[in-house]
């Protein structure tokens, strides 16, 4: 019973031992991580969205969307005054850019150069009031229909061919989302006032997030970064444990947005667009 005993501690100690050697080897990011490699000024903008090449997308104050990269002193523009304000920007897939106006219940399509590619009427496919849009990791749509309470799935014809069980069901507390987003294989549902919900790819629920009054977010490295109240923070998907990230100082002031993406991370100040690289 003794080395019974002491074998059962041994192990003990090992997994204690590796899990913290694992909590250590995980990617981290702090100030120091960042490197400037662009600052643009004169930048006039309400959000910001960036893709995986590092390119920056201002939604302006003038209902406008501007395409900045790095390696380009040419910025790409579209605007489209009758929609009028621009709601969310998914720039996951750079090459089908979808732009919702959640007023007016539709999405534009545009290409790499911002020009348009295609114009969805979300009313057209009998879904009168969405509250959230984003391009699924197959190039189709997910939208969340607001009046029948349900994720749905649009394919390259606009129909719906999937969709996820009544969230009045699901979750009887209530559900009013404002963002999604799809990577890894699984949908990240945002409700500002009950946390993450997160579905497969089938729009089958999973779990929640206890993480509450988010806009947006970003996931990498298993990181889910957010930015609230003029801070950024990061929540691991796997352990659990918030942290906030600590910005590169700069003369700029009143930070409006922050959106970092494997390798880049783009903050957007009153007057200036700064463009960072990470390791």
């Amino acid at each position: 019973m003794r080395n019974l005993t002491a074998i059962n501690y041994s192990s003990s100690i090992i997994r204690l031992f590796s899990c913290s050697m694992l909590f250590f080897l995980l990617p981290s990011f702090t100030g120091h991580d960042f490197t400037l490699i662009k600052e643009l000024t004169n930048v006039q903008g309400t959000k910001v969205f960036s893709d995986k090449f590092g390119c920056a997308y201002v939604a302006t104050s003038k209902n406008a969307l501007t395409k900045l990269c790095a390696d380009s002193s040419r910025p790409k523009n579209y605007a489209m005054m009758r929609f009028g304000k621009i709601t969310y920007a998914d720039v996951s897939n750079p090459l089908k850019i979808l732009v919702f106006y959640k007023d007016f219940a539709t999405i534009v399509i545009l290409d790499n150069t911002l020009s348009e590619q295609g114009l969805i009427d979300l009313r057209k496919t009998n879904i009168l009031q969405p509250g959230a849009i984003c391009l699924s990791l197959d190039n189709n749509i997910w939208v969340y229909d607001e009046l029948e309470y349900r994720l749905k799935k649009l394919n390259t014809d606009n129909q719906v061919y999937r969709q996820s069980e009544d969230f009045t069901i699901l979750f009887p507390e209530g559900a009013r989302p404002n963002f999604m987003l799809e990577t890894e294989n699984q949908l990240f549902v945002n409700d500002p006032e009950h946390g993450i919900r997160v579905f497969d790819v089938f729009g089958a629920y999973s779990k929640t997030i206890p993480i509450k009054g988010l806009e947006r977010f970003q996931i990498v490295r298993n990181q889910l970064f957010y930015f609230q109240n003029g801070q950024l923070f990061s929540y691991h998907l796997k352990t659990f444990d918030t942290k906030p990230v600590a910005l590169p100082s700069t003369s700029q002031t009143h930070l409006l947005d922050v959106n970092i993406q494997e390798g880049t991370m783009v903050c957007l100040y009153e007057n200036a667009l700064l463009l960072y690289a990470f390791k």
